[in-house]
């Protein structure tokens, strides 16, 4: 339903109809004592999205209803124990959708509006338990690029980017260990957010207590 703000506010529509979606979503998995692996997939198609709008020619903005949004994804995760001590995982996203509204009577315009949704997500993981004491682990992380939307402009580009981390623990008794973790040990310079940026090169470590 179309909140009261899209309704009745300065930029409100009284004749917002409410927004209907259709999702199908199917998976596999398989597990054995080595090998773990999961994919699933989604498809979501909607009419009547509610959408942002602004007059090209009167300027003038307000909410309408789309004619219809399409989306669809998968993801996949794999695990592998290659020995006792070494392991290794991977988990991959793909996300993409476009919306189709008529901007004009009897023409419809379609484009991409997943905005601050990269469409790749790559992560990859390395694990190796050194000994009965000793856990180390190395994860890299790889993003594409985003779009976030600007009034009256097209939309800015947030680029691509990738981290790298590193994690190690020592474990002294079945009570007290000793970690930490290492973040984004490339400094990378990134953004999710135009004009916020993230951290750079980061640590943290500390003693864990079990009681």
């Amino acid at each position: 339903m179309p909140s009261l703000y899209q309704l009745y506010s300065e930029y409100g529509n009284k004749n917002l109809k409410p927004e209907q979606t259709a999702s199908y979503e199917t998976g596999i998995q398989y597990y054995s004592d080595k090998f773990n692996a999961r994919a699933t997939g989604f498809i979501r198609n909607g009419k009547d999205v509610i959408l942002f709008y602004t007059d090209p020619v009167s300027y003038a903005s307000y909410y309408i209803n789309g004619d219809k949004q399409n989306d669809h994804g998968i993801e996949a995760e794999v695990s592998v124990k290659i020995s006792k001590t070494i392991s290794v995982s991977t988990n991959y996203t793909f996300v993409n959708g476009k919306v189709t509204t008529q901007e004009m009577p009897g023409k419809d315009s379609s484009y991409f509006n997943l905005y601050k949704r990269p469409k790749n997500i790559l992560i990859l993981s390395l694990n190796y338990q050194l000994n009965k004491n000793i856990y180390l682990s190395t994860h890299f992380k790889s993003v594409s690029k985003a779009y976030e939307p600007q009034y009256q402009a097209a939309p800015y580009v947030l680029n691509s980017y990738y981290t790298l981390g590193f994690y190690c623990r020592y474990t002294i008794n079945k009570k007290v260990s000793l970690f930490a973790d290492f973040q984004n040990i490339t400094n990378q310079k990134y953004f999710v957010t135009r004009g916020f940026t993230t951290k750079g090169f980061n640590m943290n470590a500390g003693v864990q207590v079990s009681l």
